[in-house]
């Protein structure tokens, strides 16, 4: 008799356990219903699609929850090391600040912000899989924003501002997009990936350093145009991946910046074909073992230098391959502008 006793009030405590714990949905998915205070979402919790979050929501420690609603959502976001996982759209009404880290995990689901929102604060955010579309400008005030999975950052001509103690860390193996976006304010630390996987892709993009900048992990692809500029400071590459300036690229180097190309290896900027290009205006290349320039072509306008520590065909910057003539890299010198070679070893191999 004890012994089916226990057994019972084992069984009945776990009921009452399970259906306290158990999954909730917030809203309705036929009725609108409005939620003036913030939300507490635990694990498995979801905000239906006619949900209307005015108080913001706020996950329960290391909970994974879903946001399934059409409405915007207003108030400010506490994520507590946990996981929002969306299903639909998530659009942010008027001004919010993410409290705690945590992830918004997108599903290659839209990202957006109010145009009023100029700053965004939190410790460490990590946005993965989505498309966060900017609608103004914005400074990045916490302490890192991580962007992971397959993530676009566009930003329809505006432009992100980095705090001098904020970072962008694309995370490990991550295919990251900039396009139409101005990211300003970098130097090393700032912009970063966190392994060799990691891929930062440029398309209409402008980088705008106020510091050197090292470029050590992963590597870049240049759609249309990256622009890098920055006032005399070095761009300095020292990543061992191979980066890609594509078909009908442009690389452009602008306002004093020397790209610093500090690799023995002579293959680790590769231009796609002969429509890929490498602008100079007034700026500096500079290697320190050479670079085997094929494919695609060099132009320049302004004063610009190209330099290079290598003393021998070896390390040479070397034009073309002597080979094959679609390997050519041509050189076009706008008029009135001048190109120097300061130093090193140099072959003009094409055909």
């Amino acid at each position: 008799m004890t012994k089916t006793y226990w057994v019972t009030s084992t069984i009945m405590m776990g009921l009452i356990a399970w259906t306290f714990l158990k999954a909730v949905t917030i809203g309705s998915d036929s009725a609108v219903q409005r939620f003036p205070t913030q939300q507490t979402l635990n694990t498995g919790d979801r905000v239906a699609g006619f949900a209307a979050l005015d108080g913001g929501f706020a996950l329960a420690t290391n909970a994974t929850a879903t946001f399934d609603a059409f409405f915007p959502v207003s108030g400010n976001v506490a994520l507590n090391g946990g996981v929002i996982l969306l299903y639909e759209d998530l659009y942010f009404e008027n001004l919010v600040s993410f409290m705690g880290t945590g992830t918004i995990s997108g599903n290659g689901h839209m990202l957006a912000f109010s145009p009023s929102q100029s700053v965004l604060t939190g410790t460490c955010t990590t946005f993965a899989n989505v498309n966060w579309e900017l609608n103004g400008d914005i400074t990045l005030l916490g302490n890192c924003l991580v962007l992971s999975g397959n993530t676009v950052v566009n930003g329809n001509g505006n432009l992100i501002n980095i705090n001098p103690t904020a970072s962008i860390q694309i995370d490990r193996g991550a295919n990251v997009l900039f396009e139409n976006v101005s990211v300003r304010n970098i130097h090393t630390g700032q912009l970063l990936c966190l392994d060799t996987l990691g891929t930062i892709t440029f398309q209409n993009a402008q980088l705008v350093l106020d510091g050197d900048y090292t470029f050590t992990n992963g590597h870049i692809e240049v759609f249309n145009q990256l622009l890098i500029t920055g006032n005399g400071h070095s761009f300095i590459y020292t990543s061992t991946q191979t980066s890609l300036v594509w078909n009908n690229a442009t690389l452009t180097l602008d306002d004093s910046v020397t790209f610093s190309y500090m690799l023995t290896s002579t293959t680790g900027l590769t231009f796609v074909d002969n429509t890929s290009q490498l602008f100079l205006n007034n700026a500096i290349f500079a290697t320190v073992a050479g670079i085997a320039f094929q494919k695609g072509g060099l132009i320049v306008d302004g004063n610009s230098l190209l330099t290079n520590a290598g003393t021998g065909p070896a390390t040479s910057v070397a034009f073309g391959d002597g080979a094959f003539s679609t390997n050519n890299f041509t050189i076009r010198i706008l008029p009135a502008a001048n190109l120097s070679i300061q130093q090193g070893y140099f072959q003009y191999n094409n055909l």
